[in-house]
């Protein structure tokens, strides 16, 4: 499912409802595409020379170390570039799914100047206009599941809970990313799976600051749904009543059910005193 925008030097902000199918079908679909306007170029052109050293660049680094950008040329032929895969994927699946998003980049925006396509897996952009650096993280897309869960303001609640301890761990990784999960939510959804990830180049600060905006507090579109996300150019989160990432969670918890504080992960044992 995609929708395109004409532009991305301004707010865009798309909502859709997404049937959950399968992890493997799912990451292997485009879920949303920009194009830029910031000009055209034309075959065998400096600038698409420079393209594609930028996006051979960023398949090569990015698929073995998970994030990398590549600037190359000069104005008017710069070419900048960056491409992240998910922090939990495998390097073949991160291989897999950039080679795909270099293919669809330049299909779904022919000879544009910039793209942006977003994976579930991975998320490639490339520009003639410098975007290192930038914090915000416009456009911005919601997915939703169809499905409500009973209570939604005690889910809305602990779900907070839940996304806050993953931001706190994935702000203190290198990777800037993490994965929760918590045990005993509601008597009819037992478990919530959480993740949230950030551009690497984000300080802690940035990064909390950049996902907490997007649950804190959860937007109408996702009120009392029982799974949803919302992608952007530096960050990320989602939430699903099922797991979908890969590997064990990086925070547990578990929430009494009659109790809405959940349980603390135990504190690390107090340092070995010397015998005198």
């Amino acid at each position: 499912m995609t929708m395109t925008a004409s532009a991305y030097h301004h707010h865009f902000l798309f909502l859709l409802l997404l049937l959950f199918s399968s992890p493997s079908l799912i990451a292997a679909q485009l879920l949303y595409n920009v194009c830029g306007t910031t000009g055209n170029f034309t075959a065998n052109s400096t600038y698409q020379t420079n393209l594609n050293q930028v996006l051979s660049s960023l398949y090569l680094n990015a698929s073995t170390s998970g994030f990398a950008t590549s600037t190359v040329g000069q104005i008017p032929d710069l070419v900048i570039g960056l491409a992240l895969c998910r922090g939990d994927v495998k390097t073949t699946e991160c291989r897999a799914c950039l080679n795909t998003a270099t293919q669809d980049a330049q299909q779904v925006c022919p000879f544009n100047r910039a793209s942006m396509v977003w994976y579930d897996f991975c998320f490639l952009r490339f520009s003639n206009v410098q975007f290192l650096g930038y914090t915000g993280n416009d456009p911005e897309l919601l997915l939703g599941n169809t499905a409500y869960v009973s209570d939604p303001q005690r889910f809305n609640r602990l779900l907070n809970l839940l996304l806050n301890a993953t931001l706190d761990r994935a702000a203190r990784s290198g990777k800037r990313f993490a994965t929760g999960v918590v045990s005993k939510f509601t008597v009819e959804d037992p478990t919530v799976y959480g993740l949230v990830q950030c551009l690497p180049y984000l300080s802690a600060s940035q990064c909390r600051q950049c996902v907490r905006r997007l649950y804190d507090p959860l937007p109408s579109f996702l009120q009392g749904r029982q799974g949803g996300r919302v992608i952007g150019v530096t960050c990320t989160m989602r939430y699903e009543i099922y797991s979908f990432f890969e590997g064990a969670p990086k925070v547990t918890l578990t929430v009494p059910l009659e109790n809405a504080t959940p349980t603390p992960p135990p504190p690390p044992p107090p340092p070995a005193v010397p015998a005198p």
